[in-house]
């Protein structure tokens, strides 16, 4: 078992580019615990809470568009290095998503304006170092993450700090 904190930042990605807005990437954080099972080969799962953040830029105002997600990644991972009380590994996961809220700037939105589940890909690498393990992820929606007046899928690299327990 691997409790874990992170950052992350997050951009969306317009399905089809609306004229005169541009997206900014924001900060976010998690929370989460995996858990793995293998020595060379790794079968890989969790449970994570993401705050995900990410700026509109429209013609007359900027809206940090905010979304919480429950994400349930699963994949498997292979320990390219092993030295001692040091593991260097690589994984490719996929991860479903459920978004329990979002808000655009102070306005909470209706359930009905965003897809309440998703599909992602994540690949990332990772170090262990005794019981301490860091974590660097890409994940990419494949789902939109908005689709009220915009449509947008979301794009996220996150770094995570654990200990194995």
């Amino acid at each position: 078992m691997n409790p874990k904190i992170g950052v992350n930042f997050s951009d969306l990605i317009f399905s089809t580019e609306p004229a005169n807005t541009s997206s900014l990437a924001e900060m976010g954080w998690s929370i989460g615990i995996d858990a793995d099972y293998g020595n060379k080969w790794l079968a890989q799962g969790g449970i994570h809470y993401f705050q995900l953040g990410s700026g509109v830029q429209m013609p007359r105002d900027t809206q940090v568009v905010s979304a919480s997600q429950l994400k349930i990644p699963m994949g498997v991972g292979l320990r390219v290095l092993s030295i001692d009380y040091f593991h260097l590994w690589l994984h490719s996961q996929a991860v479903v998503n459920f978004t329990t809220r979002m808000r655009r700037g102070n306005l909470v939105l209706d359930k009905k304006d965003y897809p309440r589940t998703g599909l992602a890909g994540r690949v990332g690498i990772g170090m262990d170092l005794w019981k301490i393990t860091l974590e660097l992820n890409y994940e990419y929606s494949f789902t939109d993450l908005v689709n009220e007046s915009i449509f947008a899928r979301n794009e996220m690299i996150s770094l995570a700090l654990g200990v194995k327990i």
